[in-house]
């Protein structure tokens, strides 16, 4: 497990990058304290075997619109948000994404990832978290938020590292409440099993289902973003450069 003991980096806006743009109304051209992502319906994060459990996956999806920055897997300390949007459709979502790399050409690995966030489900805002692992497709939990709630603070986190009580390896998920107290939702434990490579850490939306017809403004989702905050430790290496450093404001 990677030594804790450089300084904790908060990444500054200019880190930060959108993808899977789906060219529509999204406002992050200024900085991390409030921001829009906006999305089409047919966009997703999720993976959902066969029923026979042979072959490539049923689903497969990663295209969501993603505003995101990419820190050292092995240095990473946390991240947070607060995110609202007018929850209508079944499995509207959005919140925080945490994507790895491409796996290798020829890999039979499958390409890791989890979001958490809101996502409606039976007609109610959830707080929910999906995990995919390179060995697996995804998992999926719910949460039910209070009746008229549509905001939340969701925040990931590493496992304080102490490789004599093999500690380290998980990454853990809180709800954190208005008055500052965490809830511990999820813990996912493979996240820093393998510490090689970079993440994409960040904000998404997505919106799988289409009840109209394409165009129809109706059709956008819209989330609002405020204080996104992505935190790590730059983990000295041999390969790494200044160049390839995340733009940063150590704090």
């Amino acid at each position: 497990m990677a030594a804790v003991s450089a300084a904790i980096t908060t990444l500054a806006f200019s880190a930060f990058a959108l993808i899977n743009d789906q060219n529509v109304p999204t406002d992050v051209r200024t900085n991390l304290t409030s921001f829009t992502l906006s999305t089409r319906p047919l966009t997703d994060i999720w993976r959902k075997p066969r029923p026979d459990g042979y072959g490539k996956a049923l689903t497969d999806d990663l295209n969501a619109p993603c505003f995101v920055a990419k820190v050292p897997l092995a240095g990473f300390v946390s991240a947070r948000v607060t995110f609202d949007a007018p929850w209508s459709r079944l499995y509207d979502q959005g919140g925080l994404v945490f994507i790895f790399p491409q796996p290798a050409t020829g890999s039979s690995a499958k390409r890791q990832w989890i979001k958490t966030g809101i996502e409606m489900f039976n007609d109610i805002a959830n707080v929910a978290t999906v995990a995919a692992s390179e060995r697996s497709t995804a998992d999926w939990s719910l949460l039910p938020l209070p009746t008229g709630q549509s905001s939340v603070t969701i925040e990931l986190s590493r496992e304080p590292v102490n490789a004599t009580k093999g500690k380290g390896s998980s990454l853990f998920i809180h709800w954190v409440q208005p008055d500052g107290k965490k809830n511990l939702i999820r813990e996912i434990t493979w996240v820093f099993e393998k510490e090689a490579g970079e993440v994409q850490v960040g904000a998404y939306v997505a919106r799988p289902i289409r009840l109209e017809e394409a165009g129809n403004p109706s059709e956008i989702l819209t989330v609002k973003f405020t204080d996104l905050k992505v935190q790590y430790r730059q983990i000295p290496s041999a390969t790494s450069t200044t160049e390839t450093s995340p733009a940063a404001v150590v704090s």
